[in-house]
């Protein structure tokens, strides 16, 4: 069962091409197409961003609200909500260390230990990124092996020449396609963020700095992103609690 009905959930395996503009979370637009047919079948509600710093993910045929992804600024690790009709019907956060830059999905609003990063809620998703290409992302149900998606990045696209960037995605049969597309933007959004940090760093030239100084860091790469800017700072906190002597993108640690 999908969150967003039983059309989004399928008894064969499917395929989805994600088409976005550099990052999908600052209101760029972008579109979901049908892997087989290329026809657009998820749209981007880019007027609710600029009201509510969120993007709504619309039905092609039908502009129905399919989810409505929420990016939330009260915690020190990137955390999203997937809301639909008003209701928070999944929980996106990012691993506090991981190796493979794992992204977890847990079922409805979820709560978590400031000391230990754990929650009671179920957890729907698991993303563990590439070791070499982070946007090369396998998909596991739960806290199973059981893979339910994959994707890789088309880095040679045309669109890929004018800052775009574009992602084929393969959802297993039974597989919650809604919940696996969101959780596959707000990955991306996070990989914006690291990226974002550990550019402004080594532009800077103050890669093993202190707080201060990556603080200003991250500030200059937040600007025109402003909603973007306390994610920023937390990230560039917690890279240094890490006790490293530079950035980890994807690795920050309390």
């Amino acid at each position: 069962m999908s969150i967003a009905g039983d059309k989004w959930c399928r008894g064969e395996a499917t395929e989805w091409v994600l088409h976005e503009n550099v990052v999908s979370l600052t209101g760029d637009s972008f579109s979901v197409k049908n892997g087989d047919t290329g026809a657009v079948a998820i749209k981007a509600n880019a007027a609710i961003f600029s009201i509510k710093d969120a993007i709504q993910l619309l039905d092609a045929d039908t502009d129905e609200e399919l989810c409505t992804i929420q990016s939330t600024f009260m915690h020190t690790l990137p955390t999203y909500l997937i809301q639909r009709s008003g209701e928070t019907v999944a929980t996106v956060r990012k691993d506090r260390v991981s190796c493979h830059k794992t992204i977890r999905v847990y079922e409805g609003e979820a709560s978590f230990n400031p000391i230990t990063n754990t929650t009671q809620s179920e957890c729907l998703l698991q993303l563990h990124g590439g070791l070499i290409v982070e946007r090369n992302t396998e998909i596991y149900k739960g806290d199973t092996d059981e893979k339910v998606g994959y994707s890789h990045e088309n880095r040679f696209d045309l669109g890929g020449l004018f800052g775009q960037d574009e992602y084929e995605l393969t959802v297993e049969a039974g597989g919650d396609i809604v919940l696996i597309l969101a959780a596959m933007i707000v990955k991306d959004e996070i990989t914006e963020i690291d990226e974002a940090v550990q550019a402004a760093a080594e532009a800077a030239g103050i890669l093993g700095g202190g707080l201060v100084q990556r603080m200003i860091a991250c500030w200059s790469a937040s600007v025109g992103h402003e909603h973007l800017r306390s994610q920023c700072l937390a990230v560039s906190f917690n890279q240094l609690n890490s006790g490293r002597g530079e950035l980890v993108p994807g690795c920050p640690s309390v």
